[in-house]
């Protein structure tokens, strides 16, 4: 350690810039100090870490969007001996931060699947599980290892950023298409109570419409009896009117006779045979009955006859 705490063979400057790229890190480490040991070396970079977080600012969201603090950084990064700058503000946007709130339930709804828990010791969470006897056992064997050594420790961790980004990918992606899944639900449990909704209403209609129509048809059934009583009453009546109709058409007759008769004996020089019982007087004259003009009734008719 003390090797490590002389500035003659350390930067943290330096460190710092290599932070995240294992290897070149190594190299320099290797270079300042080939006797390092690896408990040394997690031990140095976490005093390191430390102090840069204690010597510099957290950015905070802010509710409603916006944050304080110091703006994004730009990264360095170190790869075949040259280093170069990449702005990351260029993928800022604003329009993506999230509250405070939705961090929390993102991190609360994963605290369970990180560290360990109590458990059998076959559970991939327990402590005691033997994560590197089951590597040893499975994911040990000689041709896989050969293309592990053959990729080179470069390759590798290239290959494990790639691996990462898409898990990234994949992860967020899954996580939306839940929420999507989870407010499809919601949408589908809405839509069902409106459709239950509707059925419960076309089922009162139904039963109202079937009383509707059971009303319907008893009062068309008693129209129905009243109008065979009325069509029978209505043909009594024709018939009686027909009847009544022969019975004035006789008594007329009947008394037409009669006064003939008896002009024949009060006023013999009256010739009877001139008398029609079809005929009716108007102007003075025997007239056919029917042929008395609109605007004279019979009555008049008679009455001039009789001046």
């Amino acid at each position: 350690m003390s090797a490590m705490s002389s500035s003659d063979l350390l930067s943290i400057p330096a460190l710092l810039k290599l932070e995240g790229d294992r290897e070149a890190l190594e190299e320099y480490l290797g270079e300042k100090a080939s006797t390092l040991t690896t408990a040394n070396l997690k031990a140095f970079v976490s005093k390191a870490r430390k102090k840069e977080k204690e010597g510099s600012s957290t950015n905070v969201a802010k509710e409603g969007g916006g944050s304080v603090g110091q703006e994004i950084p730009l990264k360095r990064k170190r790869g075949g001996g040259n280093s170069r700058v990449v702005d990351l503000t260029a993928v800022k946007d604003d329009n993506a931060v999230f509250t405070a709130e939705e961090i929390d339930v993102a991190f609360q709804s994963q605290v369970g699947l990180h560290g360990y828990k109590e458990g059998p010791s076959n559970s991939i969470w327990s402590a005691g599980f033997p994560f590197m006897a089951v590597a040893d056992e499975f994911a040990q064997v000689d041709s896989d290892v050969k293309t592990i050594h053959e990729a080179g420790k470069i390759g590798v961790a290239r290959y494990l950023q790639v691996i990462g980004a898409r898990l990234l990918s994949i992860g967020r992606t899954s996580e939306l298409d839940a929420i999507l899944d989870a407010d499809n639900v919601v949408a589908v449990k809405k839509l069902k109570e409106s459709l239950q909704e509707r059925d419960l209403k076309i089922d009162k209609l139904r039963s109202e419409v079937k009383a509707l129509k059971k009303a319907s048809e008893t009062e068309v059934n008693k129209l129905k009896k009243d109008l065979d009583v009325s069509v029978a009453e209505t043909g009594g009546l024709k018939a009686r009117i027909a009847e009544l109709e022969e019975e004035v058409l006789t008594a007329f007759t009947f008394g037409f006779d009669r006064a003939v008769a008896q002009i024949g004996v009060v006023a013999p020089e009256v010739d009877i045979n001139l008398l029609d019982v079809t005929k009716i007087v108007s102007g003075g004259r025997l007239m056919d009955d029917g042929t008395l003009p609109e605007n004279q009734d019979e009555s008049v008719s008679v009455e001039k006859g009789a001046d």
